[in-house]
């Protein structure tokens, strides 16, 4: 499908309009929204720089406020190996949100 601007209703997918439409039928929708939350780490596993966590808010603060639901996808780092101790888990990233 060419429209970026579209949800997987379960059979089809979709147009969503603009984010002024979501939820104007009354049913929450649950928007899959691609963020990208690799931020940068020091050797404490701290954010250094969270602006691409703070870019994300408006649009996910658009689909709560229209009684909706955001499920967000992302992922952190670029582990070379399986990490067993949680070093790029996406909760570092919670806080801020």
């Amino acid at each position: 499908m060419t429209n970026s601007n579209a949800v997987f209703t379960g059979t089809e997918i979709s147009p969503i309009g603009s984010a002024e439409t979501l939820g104007k039928d009354g049913d929450a929708k649950n928007i899959l929204v691609r963020v990208d939350f690799n931020v940068p780490l020091d050797g404490d596993l701290k954010i250094t720089d969270d602006s691409r966590i703070r870019g994300a808010i408006p649009t996910i603060d658009i689909i709560l406020k229209s009684g909706n639901n955001a499920i967000l996808m992302s992922h952190m780092g670029r582990p070379k190996k399986v990490q067993k101790n949680g070093d790029y888990y996406l909760n570092l990233c919670l806080k801020l949100l």
